[in-house]
């Protein structure tokens, strides 16, 4: 009687911890195939839509820039250069690579088990007069288009788009 209680016992505890491990992987294997973080790591173009300004020449503006992310798990940094500006009457204007402002990117990714990820990213622009910062909450609809809104410390707010190159 005393061998079968421990006997029981032991097939208990082994068969417990077993299914423990089991589950465990199972787990494991759905955060990191199913569930994965996508990847943003690349080059991207970043069309930006002004369409709410306090400086009414840049009320629909269209800006592009070109942008190097690199991404570490769910912490995402880079730099972008503003390549591009387009006015609402249609003027355009082409930056030169000398003549490019530059920005450091920085920000992260939330995972979401049931919704597209999101991404929210720090934009700190070093202009000629001033340092501005950009903030965009982005929707990942997979890993080679984000898109969302922005708002800036310019004064200005609008939607965003992303498009990955490579």
């Amino acid at each position: 009687m005393k061998i079968d209680f421990f006997k029981d016992l032991f097939y208990n505890v082994v068969s417990t911890i077993v299914g423990g491990m089991v589950l465990a992987f199972i787990f494991f294997l759905l955060s990191d195939i199913v569930f994965a973080l996508p990847d943003l790591n690349g080059k991207w173009s970043v069309y930006v839509t002004v369409t709410e300004t306090e400086y009414a020449p840049y009320q629909d503006l269209r800006l592009e820039f070109e942008v190097i992310l690199e991404q570490h798990g769910d912490e995402l940094f880079g730099f972008a250069e503003k390549i591009q500006e387009t006015t609402k009457n249609g003027q355009i204007t082409i930056y030169g690579r000398s003549d490019r402002v530059r920005s450091k990117i920085q920000g992260h990714i939330d995972g979401k088990y049931l919704l597209n990820d999101t991404a929210i990213t720090h934009f700190t622009e070093e202009g000629s007069k001033r340092t501005t910062t950009t903030l965009q909450s982005l929707t990942i609809q997979n890993d080679n288009i984000m898109s969302g809104k922005y708002y800036s410390t310019s004064g200005s707010k609008g939607i965003v788009k992303w498009e990955k190159n490579f």
